[in-house]
């Protein structure tokens, strides 16, 4: 347990706040190397007739510079267009072409954006329009799509002129990036009702025959849908959680997260327990009024985890919940050094925040909250008031 000190209380650690216009909600889902795009309505303007404006905001200069699409784009309606990647300066966007009546249906069309060209990448293709579920590597975008006559979604490569099935799993389905020409596929089961559900494929370009598996993750409750990152070389990063009964009374369970590096090639597997990772909450567990009080407290985490790269060697464990009472903000970890560095709310008191984020172009660190963003202290500033652990990997 990391011990706040005096010092810690009295870091300034907001020093800076940049109010936006509209109604904008930066997440770590859909921010892409200091880039994301948020659509707002216009609902004074009754000539509007619902016409929908797309900004795009940059993170990576201060305060945020906010590209309106509709000048870029003039033709096209702001709710129609939704950045889905970043590489190499290249902007990866999809255009909708017509809605479905079932979401993961609309047909739509993948562009690229060089300077204030849109050019088109890919044929149509149909799918769920809003969900971000592709991956871009090297040039190369794979996308989870419906063809033609299909029931479930298929893995599509996407170049330039034209897409191919490169596989059809069974399940629900996560992909993400391992480096360029390479792409994970794994497949989980939601309720964990069997843990051998839980499988991945590795697609390589490199390779003649490409795709390769099924392998087997470990066999825990793998949370892949809300937390897998590339790591480096073959390693990935992803999260489980464990569950046992209050030490002290039998009101409640708690939680522990656990966090996991698996070489996908070799099943080499470690973990780390993260104890004091989630919500703290104190309440009265008593049966009846006439029974003397009984304050219990639980530890637990109790939300979702999205694990997004920080700057250098450091990777930022993101935590967001609707459990009320104290809790993590986010966790820093050092993949290097094994550094990690606690951010509570307690820290920034006040702040309902989303999402801290890291921004390349200001080699530091924001906090995003509701219609706002925050600069965060330098990492530096706070490793020296507030200290730092190590996880104990196992």
């Amino acid at each position: 347990m990391v011990k706040v000190s005096r010092k810690a209380t009295q870091l300034n650690w907001l020093p800076a706040r940049h109010d936006f216009d509209g109604s904008t909600w930066l997440h770590a889902h859909g921010y892409f190397d200091g880039l994301s795009c948020e659509v707002e309505c216009d609902d004074e303007n009754e000539n509007a007739a619902g016409k929908r404006s797309l900004y795009l905001v940059d993170c990576n200069a201060w305060p945020p510079a906010e590209t309106d699409m509709s000048q870029v784009r003039p033709g096209v309606d702001g709710g129609e267009l939704v950045l889905v990647g970043v590489e190499g300066g290249r902007q990866y966007w999809r255009r909708l072409l017509e809605q479905s009546s079932h979401g993961d249906r609309d047909l739509f069309q993948y562009e690229v954006r060089s300077g204030d060209v849109f050019t088109p990448f890919g044929p149509p293709l149909r799918g769920d329009f809003h969900s971000l579920d592709c991956v871009v590597a090297d040039g190369i975008l794979y996308g989870l799509h419906r063809p033609d006559g299909q029931d479930r979604r298929c893995v599509d490569r996407v170049g330039a002129d034209a897409a191919e099935t490169i596989f059809a799993p069974e399940g629900r389905v996560v992909l993400a990036g391992l480096g360029p020409g390479r792409v994970l596929i794994a497949v989980y089961d939601p309720h964990m009702t069997a843990l051998k559900q839980a499988r991945y494929w590795v697609w390589d370009e490199r390779h003649a025959t490409r795709l390769s598996g099924p392998h087997r993750f470990p066999a825990i409750p793998v949370q892949v849908d809300s937390a897998l990152a590339w790591l480096e070389g073959d390693d990935i990063l992803f999260c489980s959680v464990t569950e046992v009964p209050h030490a002290n009374n039998m009101a409640g369970h708690e939680r522990t997260l656990h966090l996991h590096r698996f070489d996908v090639v070799t099943g080499a597997h470690r973990q780390a327990p993260l104890p004091l990772f989630g919500s703290t909450m104190r309440f009265d567990a008593r049966m009846l009024t006439t029974q003397p009080k009984q304050m219990v407290t639980l530890q637990s985490f109790e939300g979702h985890i999205a694990i997004v790269r920080g700057g250098g060697d450091w990777w930022i464990l993101n935590y967001r919940t609707q459990r009320i009472g104290k809790r993590t903000i986010c966790w820093l970890w050092n993949r290097a050094s094994g550094a990690v560095v606690q951010i509570a709310s307690g820290d920034l008191p006040g702040q309902d925040v989303l999402a801290v984020l890291y921004s390349r172009g200001l080699d530091g660190y924001l906090v995003s909250v509701p219609h706002a963003v925050h600069r965060l202290a330098a990492l530096d500033d706070i490793v020296a008031a507030r200290g730092s652990t190590a996880l104990h990997w196992e």
